[in-house]
């Protein structure tokens, strides 16, 4: 399509800490990259709106964690290296990829996912838009932990949730942000939450139901995610 770019997607390793990986600006020249961030510190993310009362921080001291904001909303997520591979695209407005409408904007990507996990021998599938969490506990725990519920776009192994995508939007175009995770504590997760004990009971027996981690190398998740962008 004439004007649309079509060009392959340039990777880089970017090796830093939590905060300023996600607080890197968009390029003044915006085109299709893929960064694969190695973080060199552990964090929990929170999301844009997310309130910093909801975190118990004593905890989240006590576990050398540092809190850090995202520019995507949802709920927190926690960051620690090689627990999970964090890789984030970027995409020019005018890119063929670029849909408009945020409820499918993420679609692509995640069947990129789909597909990289089953180069490595992982059945996964994409959450459709018909089959995004809406349960009353889904919903009760987003906007604490973003591996709480599913959106369209994310990806699911055995029917739970392997692979969070959130997204920054501006004029300029896109800023997917990936995590698949490798290791999953439930109890742990709700611990850093602020709330009662028993509440973090549930939410923990919630996260043993709805979330799963995938057993596989960083390394080897880089490599298929870069083999099937190549494609596109």
């Amino acid at each position: 399509m004439t004007g649309r770019t079509q060009r392959g997607f340039t990777a880089r390793s970017v090796r830093t800490t939590v905060a300023e990986a996600h607080g890197a600006p968009f390029p003044d020249d915006l085109r299709r990259a893929v960064w694969f961030i190695e973080p060199t510190d552990a964090a929990v993310v929170l999301g844009s709106a997310q309130r910093l009362s909801t975190l118990e921080l004593g905890e989240v001291a006590r576990r050398g964690l540092g809190v850090v904001r995202r520019r995507s909303g949802g709920g927190a997520v926690v960051v620690e290296p090689d627990a999970s591979s964090w890789f984030d695209v970027w995409l020019p407005a005018a890119d063929a990829l670029f849909e408009h409408d945020v409820s499918r904007s993420a679609h692509w990507l995640g069947e990129v996912v789909v597909e990289a996990l089953d180069l490595l021998g992982v059945a996964a599938q994409r959450v459709r838009a018909g089959d995004v969490d809406r349960s009353s506990e889904g919903s009760r725990w987003a906007p604490l932990v973003c591996f709480a519920s599913s959106s369209a776009g994310e990806v699911l192994v055995e029917g739970r949730k392997a692979v969070g995508v959130s997204q920054r939007r501006t004029r300029a175009g896109a800023r997917f942000q990936v995590v698949i995770l490798h290791r999953f504590d439930p109890g742990a997760t709700a611990s850093l939450c602020a709330l009662d004990p028993t509440e973090q009971q549930r939410l923990a027996a919630h996260l043993s139901r709805s979330v799963t981690a995938v057993p596989v190398e960083r390394a080897a998740v880089r490599d298929a995610v870069d083999r099937v962008l190549a494609t596109r």
